[in-house]
């Protein structure tokens, strides 16, 4: 437990130092978004912190294959959000922004980024959804060896 807290302390730290940068730096309307800056700032500090804390302790941490799954799993994310916004103007459009609207726009929008995530997690061949897949039929995950199966990353 040790560890864990150290990185979290390291992030509070960072987190607070940014926040009050923030604060001086950034004008009042501004300052919000400063925060929310500072909070994620503090997480990439957790996330570096930890792969250097880790990897000292443990060895290689095969850490571009999870950086190369996290990008991929972004732009996945980010056309799910596309379709969701598409869902959004054209429910909008036909139904308005009074409550009818606003419910089929959640679920349709909702429905529509789910379907568009998995669709292309499937499509990629994403050997993280595999190990999802495969823990919901009470199988094993595979190695996290540096062996990949073919056309996989």
């Amino acid at each position: 437990a040790r560890t864990p807290t150290m990185i979290n302390l390291g992030m509070i730290v960072a987190r607070v130092v940014f926040s009050l940068l923030a604060a001086l730096v950034l004008a009042d309307r501004n300052l919000v978004a400063g925060l929310l800056v500072a909070t994620s700032l503090s997480y990439v500090v957790g996330a570096i912190a930890g792969e250097m804390w880790l990897r000292r302790r443990f060895g290689r941490l095969d850490t571009t294959r999870t950086i190369r799954a996290s990008v991929r799993f972004l732009v996945m994310s980010g056309l799910a959000g596309l379709a969701a916004w598409l869902v959004l103007v054209l429910v909008t459009d036909a139904l308005g922004t009074g409550f009818v609207g606003s419910l089929v726009s959640i679920v349709l929008g909702s429905l529509a980024a789910g379907g568009v995530l998995v669709l292309s997690a499937v499509l990629s061949r994403s050997a993280e959804l595999d190990d999802v897949l495969r823990g919901l039929r009470g199988r094993p995950a595979a190695e996290p060896s540096g062996r990949h199966r073919a056309g996989r990353e």
